[in-house]
C-alpha cells in the first residue's frame, strides 16, 4: 500500500468535512482513518481499489465513533428522505429553455446547503458517486446491497435538487421524485421496448454515465429521441449532475495537514537479511529462485506497469488541486504577464526549475504562478487563461510517480495520457525529470492545442 494511500487524503477530507461539518472534527476523522489503514494493511487486496477501501473505515470510523460520541444517530437512514411530490399539473408541466437557464445559475451556497440537509448516509452517496466510485464499491463502502445504492443515489439527488432548486425552478423537483418510486417490471428487467416515460425517467443517471448495454443505451436514445417531455427531464438530470461536479464547493485537506500525514506515515522497512548456515541458505535461494520464475510475469504487471490506482490517484490530485486554486481567494502568489517574470519567482522555493518556456499568447495568456503540493511533492502551478476558463498547469519531480505508460497519444513530441474527471479535462505526460499535468473545463481541443505549445516551446 505504501504512501499511496496519501494520494487519496483531499477526497477523504472532503467527506469527512461534509460528515463532521467542521474543520478541526475532519482532521481528526482523516488521521484516525489513515492510522486505522496502516495498522490493518495486511487486510488490503492488493489490486483491488485502494480509494474504495480507505473510504470504507473512514465512513466506519464515523458511524462507530463520531455519530456515537454526539449522541445523534440518523434516524431511519436515507430511505426516509423522500421529495414532497408535486401536484399532477405540475408533473406534467414542460420546463422552456429560461427556466433550465435559471438552474444553471444556481448558486454554490443553495447546493452546499441542500446537501447538508441531507441525512449522513445521504451526504456519503452523493459524494462517493461524486469520487468517481462505481455502484458496486459504493455498496462495498456502506455496506448494502447495489439495488439499494441505487435507490439512495436517487432519493439523495431528489432530495437535494428540491431543496437547492425549489425557490429558483419551480416544480423541478417532480421530474427527480419521481425516480424514487419502485422499478415497474419492464424497469427491472431491462426491456426497454416495453418502458412508457416513467421507466425511462428511471435510468436517465444510468444512461447519462455509460452504466447501460449498447442497445438499452440506444434503447433510451430512441425514446429520448421521439419524447419532448422526457429529453427535457434528461436535461434536467443533467444540470443537476454538472452543478453537483461544479458548483459544490470542495474541501481539499489543508497543505500543513497533508505534510503532517506524510512525515507520520511510516516508512516502509525492509528486513535485512540473516545469516544462515550455507545448507539453508542454498535452500532459500532455490526456493527464491523458484518463486521468480512463478511471479515475474505478475510481478512486471503489479509492479513495473504503473497500476491503475495510482494512475487514478494522480487523476484525482490533479483535479482536485485544480478546484482549490479555483475556489481559493487569491490563488496566485505571483501575478504577471510575462513568463520571465514568473519562472525566476520560483527559484529558492522549489529544487527543481519548473522547465516551463511557454510565455503565454493572445489564446491562452499567462495569468500567474505560485507553489503547491501534488501528492508528496512540491509543485510549481501555472495558471493560464482561455477565453472565461481557466488552466492549471503542475509541474513536479516526475520520478517516483506512477506515470501512466498505457493509453497515450501523441501531442508533438509528447506522449500524453487524456482523461476527464468530475468534469475537467486533464492531461499527464512525463518529459524526462519532470511530469506535468493540464487540468480545466475547457474543451479537449483546447487543452490539446495548449499541449502542443508546451510541445513546441520546450
Amino acid at each position: 500500500m505504501g504512501r499511496e494511500a496519501l494520494a487519496y487524503a483531499d477526497g477523504l477530507y472532503n467527506l469527512a468535512r461534509y460528515l463532521t461539518r467542521n474543520e478541526s472534527d475532519a482532521e481528526d476523522l482523516v488521521q484516525e482513518t489513515y492510522t486505522r489503514a496502516f495498522n490493518a494493511a495486511a487486510q488490503f487486496t492488493p489490486g483491488t481499489n485502494l480509494k474504495a477501501w480507505l473510504f470504507r473505515i473512514l465512513r466506519n470510523t464515523f458511524v462507530s465513533h463520531y455519530r456515537r460520541e454526539r449522541h445523534n444517530p440518523v434516524t431511519g437512514g436515507l430511505d426516509t428522505v423522500t421529495p414532497s411530490l408535486p401536484p399532477a399539473a405540475d408533473i406534467g408541466r414542460q420546463r422552456d429553455s429560461i427556466e433550465l437557464d435559471r438552474l444553471r445559475k444556481a448558486a454554490s451556497e443553495d447546493i452546499e446547503r441542500a446537501l447538508m440537509g441531507l441525512s449522513e448516509d445521504g451526504r456519503t452517496v452523493i459524494l462517493l458517486d461524486l469520487e468517481g466510485l462505481t455502484e458496486a464499491e459504493i455498496a462495498q463502502v456502506l455496506g448494502c446491497a447495489v439495488g439499494t445504492v441505487k435507490s439512495r443515489l436517487s432519493r439523495a439527488r431528489a432530495a437535494t435538487g428540491e431543496s437547492a432548486f425549489a425557490n429558483r425552478f419551480p416544480g423541478f423537483s417532480s421530474c427527480l421524485a419521481r425516480a424514487c418510486r419502485p422499478p415497474s417490471g419492464a424497469a427491472r428487467l431491462g426491456d426497454l421496448r416495453r418502458m412508457d416515460c416513467g421507466d425511462v425517467r428511471e435510468v436517465l443517471l444510468d444512461y447519462q454515465q455509460g452504466r447501460l448495454a449498447s442497445e438499452a443505451h440506444g434503447q433510451v436514445r430512441a425514446h429520448l429521441d421521439g419524447c419532448p417531455s422526457c429529453a427535457n427531464e434528461d436535461r434536467l438530470e443533467h444540470e443537476l449532475t454538472l452543478a453537483l461536479e461544479r458548483r459544490l464547493p470542495q474541501y481539499p485537506a489543508p497543505v500543513g495537514f497533508k505534510r503532517r500525514l506524510a512525515a507520520q506515515w511510516p516508512a516502509e522497512a525492509s528486513s535485512p537479511a540473516t545469516r544462515r548456515p550455507w545448507p539453508k541458505r542454498w535452500a532459500a535461494l532455490a526456493v527464491a529462485a523458484v518463486l521468480v520464475l512463478v511471479t515475474a510475469p505478475l510481478a512486471w504487471q503489479v509492479v513495473l506497469a504503473p497500476s491503475e490506482t495510482g494512475r487514478s490517484a494522480m487523476v484525482t490530485e490533479a483535479v482536485n488541486d485544480h478546484v482549490r486554486l479555483l475556489q481559493s481567494q487569491r490563488p496566485l502568489e505571483i501575478e504577471s504577464k510575462g513568463i520571465h517574470q514568473v519562472i525566476p519567482w520560483f527559484s529558492g522555493r522549489l529544487d527543481f526549475a519548473p522547465g516551463v518556456r511557454f510565455a503565454g499568447d493572445a489564446d491562452f495568456p499567462l495569468r500567474g504562478g505560485a507553489v503547491g503540493y501534488f501528492l508528496d511533492r512540491k509543485a510549481a502551478t501555472l495558471v493560464y487563461g482561455r477565453r472565461l476558463h481557466s488552466v492549471s498547469v503542475f509541474v513536479v519531480k516526475a520520478e517516483g510517480l506512477p506515470w501512466p505508460r498505457r493509453g497515450l497519444e501523441r501531442v508533438g513530441r509528447l506522449e500524453v495520457y487524456r482523461t476527464s474527471s468530475r468534469g475537467f479535462n486533464v492531461m499527464l505526460w512525463r518529459d524526462g525529470e519532470l511530469g506535468y499535468a493540464l487540468v480545466s473545463d475547457v474543451g479537449p481541443k483546447d487543452l490539446t492545442l495548449l499541449a502542443e505549445k508546451f510541445a513546441s516551446s520546450s
